[in-house]
């Protein structure tokens, strides 16, 4: 588990304890219920290739939730969050070529909290809609002034590119991971740091988890910036894949 942002909005309550905000992945099951948290669950997207939770948890432990730093006990947090459920199954694992996939996305966006410590006042939206995607293999040029190279050399790289119906989230170019030993298969989840979230304003930058396979592809993804808190994820079937040759 891991938070993009988590930062303390104000000291309160006779013991000097914090109350945090920020986004985060977390650990969820296939109704909606969020390990380490009592009394709140969250939306449940299915796919056929897996599900997804997403919404706002509001007053939880920050030292479960948000893994958020500087956080001691009887601290709270808000957190906007999603997350795969684990029973998920995208298929035979990719190796090469290009795949397409279509479903549905859906996020939460939660808004306001930089005008009151509050979360009661603060604002929160879903939206939802259709998502296709594709996967690529690229051959990328390492610099020979990365560290730990000594000379320039070619390395694969699987990227993600997508567009919500709505265009409300975007992946171009986003890097999943490289597939040269020791990564791992596909269908393992792997970690992402690229697309938007387009809210109107300046696009909120995402993050998140992703697995994929002949079958499908599942993902979470979260976001923050000054105004806007975004988690959310897609569900996606695949026509499974078109091998071509690495550019």
């Amino acid at each position: 588990m891991y938070a993009i942002a988590a930062a303390g909005l104000a000291a309160c309550g006779g013991g000097g304890s914090k109350a945090f905000v920020g986004v985060t992945d977390i650990t969820v099951d296939a109704s909606g219920a969020v390990a380490g948290v009592s009394g709140q669950s969250l939306a449940i997207l299915d796919s056929d290739a897996g599900s997804f939770a997403h919404g706002f948890l509001q007053g939880v432990d920050a030292t479960v939730i948000g893994n958020s730093g500087g956080s001691a006990s009887g601290d709270t947090g808000s957190f906007a969050v999603s997350g795969i459920v684990d029973d998920y199954n995208v298929g035979s694992a990719y190796v090469s070529g290009t795949a397409s996939y279509s479903g549905a996305y859906a996020m939460t966006v939660v808004s306001g909290y930089e005008r009151s410590a509050n979360p009661a006042n603060w604002e929160q939206e879903t939206f939802s809609g259709t998502f296709d995607a594709r996967i690529e293999l690229h051959t990328a040029l390492t610099s020979a002034n990365d560290p730990g190279h000594g000379h320039s050399h070619d390395f694969d790289v699987v990227e993600l590119f997508g567009t919500s119906d709505d265009g409300r989230i975007s992946f171009d170019e986003v890097v999943i991971y490289s597939p040269t030993p020791p990564a791992q298969p596909s269908t393992l989840i792997h970690r992402f740091e690229g697309g938007e979230a387009n809210l109107g304003g300046d696009p909120v930058p995402l993050r998140g988890q992703v697995a994929f396979g002949s079958d499908g592809m599942i993902a979470s993804f979260q976001g923050q910036d000054a105004e806007n808190l975004v988690a959310g994820g897609f569900g996606l079937d695949g026509a499974g894949f078109v091998t071509l040759a690495p550019e």
